[in-house]
């Protein structure tokens, strides 16, 4: 008795073939792939990350890289971490801003969260500490000045602006002050009348020869003078100004002026090591909008730069 051929081919195909080329097509239909992030706007996106220190530089823009850098940006603001392109997030990195970029220490506590929803978890457990009369953690400072250093000498080039110079130094000067008061006098700043005398010095510049203000930035510092703590390295380290912007001083500014304290509060920040903070109130946080003025620092703040001086903190915090 013959034995009955088989075809090798139906005995090795798959049973349910049709079905699951089914299942796939109507998988299609009901989830349909998302739109390229690159095609929202590639080019602005890229330059914002890579900019601003959301997307490493030197290294390929891909929808992948380019979505990555969506969902770090979403993370540090507190806004859901979906990595999908909206106009409101190009509404966001279009709004006029300091010119520091954010770095990795910026983002390292949602770098810890391996999943999205151990970092809902965080951002939940953050705004029930402070529902709860808790500030969140202190941030921590990207570096600090030396024990050594106990006093800043600062220049401030009025004669760059158009403004009234005794303003302008008046307000520069509060502007140390209030962070001076901050750490309890552990530094004290100096004004000098020479910029070869200067560890700081303040200006209004219309084209940055330091690359450290782009269309969009309204001014930028540095941090303090310390190993791969620097973003700028340059010494004295600078305070600019953009020449370019509207300016107010000593007066509230009305909208799309500037208001020189309260930029200069910002600078400053860095300048004894303060990061950028996706905390809306604080005075660092990254955008500065024109229109407004904040001559204050907030609780955390104040808290963030005494921790980082080794001063004990004024406010209960979350662990």
């Amino acid at each position: 008795m013959k034995a009955k051929k088989t075809n090798p081919k139906k005995r090795n195909a798959p049973k349910a073939s049709r079905t699951s080329r089914k299942t796939q097509l109507r998988a299609q239909a009901y989830s349909p792939s998302p739109k390229p992030l690159r095609q929202v706007d590639n080019n602005e996106l890229s330059q914002f990350f890579v900019r601003y220190g959301y997307v490493a530089p030197n290294i390929k823009i891909t929808d992948e890289v380019l979505r990555r850098g969506l969902v770090r940006y979403q993370l540090f603001h507190g806004l859901p971490p979906t990595g999908e392109p909206d106009v409101k997030y190009l509404a966001l990195i279009r709004t006029p801003r300091c010119g520091i970029p954010e770095d990795s220490g910026d983002f390292a506590v949602f770098e810890k969260a391996k999943s999205e929803r151990k970092t809902a978890r965080y951002l939940s457990m953050t705004n029930a500490a402070t529902h709860a009369g808790a500030l969140p953690p202190v941030r921590p400072l990207k570096c600090r000045w030396p024990k050594s250093t106990q006093t800043l000498n600062c220049f401030v080039d009025a004669t760059s602006s158009n403004l009234n110079t005794a303003d302008i130094v008046q307000a520069c000067t509060d502007a140390f002050a209030t962070w001076s008061k901050a750490i309890d006098q552990r530094i004290v700043f100096s004004e000098v009348t020479s910029e070869a005398a200067a560890d700081i010095v303040l200006r209004w510049v219309l084209n940055d020869a330091d690359g450290f203000m782009a269309a969009q930035d309204v001014a930028h510092s540095d941090f303090p003078k310390r190993p791969r703590c620097q973003v700028v390295r340059a010494y004295p380290l600078p305070v600019h100004f953009d020449l370019g912007r509207p300016w107010v001083v000593r007066v509230p500014p009305t909208a799309g002026f500037y208001d020189v304290q309260t930029i200069a509060l910002h600078e400053v920040g860095h300048i004894l090591g303060m990061r950028h903070t996706g905390e809306t109130d604080s005075i660092m946080r990254e955008t500065l909008d024109p229109g407004t003025q904040q001559l204050a620092l907030t609780d955390n703040d104040i808290d963030s730069v005494r921790a980082g001086y080794g001063l004990p903190l004024h406010f209960p915090h979350q662990p």
